[in-house]
């Protein structure tokens, strides 16, 4: 029988307010708590490590019940994490919430384009301004071509390509088809509309937009799909293959370092400051974006105390194996007299 510890640490070391959370956000923005250096370095230690979660119900806080124990795998689902496990978990969680977005049933295929900026040097990659001068133009560039009757809904994901010094921001797009009798009208609307916004630039910033055509759309959802999880191809040529990924494959590419990942370009820090706690991908164009994928581990809905429960009154509590797991730098002991059981609430 592996051991079960607790592992007792300070409560400013962890997550200040309590060491319960109320499940409230989705799986995909776990975890939304203090983003500090060492609360990145506790979860991205215990990735992959047997923890047992209690369900409690809070439903009344005098009277807390124990609803289900269930032993099983914790993933971070950091997208700074490079345990290949937690990336193909986070790749499979990322399409089963595409697969939610009710105007993608029945399509066979979706749009694919791309939209790029100038390059610009590594030094300034690291930093939010030049991010959010892209986010303002695209806005702005899609804002235009609904004047002209142009309304693309579509999910939107970030890309990279470095070359030497230089690195190259660039926006993947999977979009819902226009009709193929008013294409060629389209295109022609977007470029006209491209091309007269950047004449009006006040402040330039120059950009491009390429149609890749309709694509299957299984192939296109796994291709959005992993560069929304933090993976980049070092391959910098334009052919895309449009083939669904299974999780054994890309576990496979993922050991065979086909991909560059977060963790290769990036300091922790700089993680934290530019992309931790930041959507990795969104709708646009009103396109619903939905909650998120169901998780293994179910939450309760019933409690034989108190009856019905939502997602408010469930609170889920992990504790890790001692599995010899490195525990983060600089953390104090901690006193006799305040402790915490649980350290990472796993949210929903």
């Amino acid at each position: 029988m592996p051991q079960i510890c607790t592992n007792r640490l300070r409560a400013d070391e962890a997550f200040r307010p309590s060491a319960r959370f109320n499940i409230q956000s989705s799986l995909s923005e776990f975890p939304r708590r203090n983003p500090k250096l060492e609360n990145l370095d506790l979860k991205l230690s215990r990735c992959g490590c047997m923890a047992r979660k209690n369900f409690h119900c809070y439903k009344n806080s005098n009277e807390v019940h124990l609803l289900k124990t269930t032993l099983t795998k914790f993933f971070c689902e950091i997208r700074y994490c490079s345990n290949p496990g937690c990336i193909v978990h986070r790749f499979a969680e990322t399409i089963n919430t595409f697969k939610e977005i009710k105007r993608f049933d029945g399509l066979g295929n979706l749009w694919h384009f791309a939209i790029g900026f100038e390059k610009i040097p590594r030094k300034e990659f690291y930093g939010n301004s030049w991010r959010k001068r892209q986010y303002y133009v695209m806005n702005k560039f899609f804002e235009e071509l609904r004047k002209e009757c142009v309304n693309i809904q579509s999910i939107r994901v970030m890309d990279f390509a470095f070359e030497g010094n230089m690195v190259y921001p660039h926006y993947h797009f999977g979009a819902i088809p226009i009709g193929a009798q008013n294409r060629r009208e389209t295109l022609l609307k977007i470029q006209k509309v491209r091309i007269r916004m950047i004449s009006r630039m006040r402040i330039k910033t120059p950009f491009h937009f390429q149609s890749f055509g309709t694509k299957n759309k299984e192939g296109v959802l796994s291709y959005l799909a992993k560069r929304s999880v933090g993976l980049y191809s070092y391959d910098q040529s334009k052919k895309v293959e449009y083939v669904p990924t299974g999780k054994g494959k890309l576990l496979q590419d993922i050991k065979n370092k086909k991909y560059f990942l977060f963790s290769d370009f990036l300091t922790k820090e700089q993680f934290l400051a530019d992309y931790y706690n930041r959507p990795h991908w969104v709708t646009i164009g009103g396109l619903p974006r939905p909650h998120g994928s169901i998780l293994t581990d179910s939450i309760p809905s019933e409690c034989p105390v108190h009856g019905s429960l939502t997602s408010k009154d469930v609170v889920v509590e992990v504790i890790f194996e001692d599995s010899g797991v490195a525990k983060p730098p600089n953390l104090l002991p901690t006193p006799p007299d305040e402790v915490l059981d649980i350290e990472i609430v796993r949210i929903v």
